[in-house]
């Protein structure tokens, strides 16, 4: 038992991968601890899947650096800041890192730092969000940085609950981050009130530009489906709103 309570306040993250390669962590829990969960910097072609991550005073899982390592099948919820964080790729060379997040189920995060903490937040280039559900937050689900990264196929609901100016999935403040596609989500019930003003499910902020959203589904969102801000080339087509 002093073990335990000794882990409960640990600091550090629960698993450190310094440039490890080739690695599968699968069907473990782990929970209540002041740190990360994983925190993966450099390596390739490593594995986070079917894991159950929750209570954890900093993020589920953080890759940084590297290629084609990712986050699948996991449910991570009750998370002190965010989800998954995936930083990788070079943009001098525009070449790809191929981080994924996919298939997770990420609900009641950003409990200590309420803002700019997402469920999955994307940087670099190359990227990709798909197939996830998110909820229950009161800021952003996604948030992308960098270049051709690719958010689909996601299912997004009750998030931005104490934040006004924005929304579900974000990003702004680059003339050069093109190549993002947003494309096939279903973004929903997400209610604003007089002091959510602005709530958007797509807000691509201050000069972001070259964005696809294509194929959408917006259903029951309290102000606005999209909200763009003094971009160039963003293309909105073929997406369903309702209500």
């Amino acid at each position: 038992q002093p073990e335990v309570a000794q882990l409960y306040a640990l600091p550090q993250d629960m698993i450190r991968m310094d440039h490890v390669s080739n690695v599968t962590f699968r069907g473990m829990a782990m929970e209540v601890s002041r740190g990360n969960a994983i925190t993966m910097t450099g390596g390739e072609n490593n594995l986070i899947s079917h894991m159950e991550i929750s209570k954890m005073g900093g993020y589920a899982v953080k890759i940084d650096g590297g290629q084609n390592s990712g986050v699948t099948g996991c449910s991570i919820y009750s998370m002190g800041n965010g989800g998954v964080i995936l930083n990788g790729g070079d943009a001098a060379t525009l070449t790809a890192a191929g981080y994924y997040a996919d298939n997770n189920d990420i609900s009641n995060y950003a409990r200590i730092k309420l803002t700019y903490a997402s469920a999955v937040e994307i940087n670099g280039v190359g990227n990709r969000a798909t197939h996830n559900k998110m909820h229950n937050a009161p800021h952003f689900a996604i948030q992308f940085r960098g270049n051709d990264h690719t958010i689909a196929y996601n299912e997004i609901y009750d998030v931005v609950k104490e934040t006004a100016d924005a929304s579900a999935i974000y990003s702004g403040r680059s003339f050069v981050w093109r190549g993002n596609a947003i494309n096939y989500n279903y973004i929903h019930d997400i209610k604003a009130s007089n002091l959510r003003v602005s709530t958007a499910a797509i807000y691509l902020d201050d000069y972001m530009s070259g964005v696809e959203m294509r194929g959408n589904v917006i259903a029951d969102i309290g102000k606005q489906a999209f909200k763009l801000a003094n971009g160039r080339e963003n293309v909105v087509v073929n997406n369903l709103v309702i209500n």
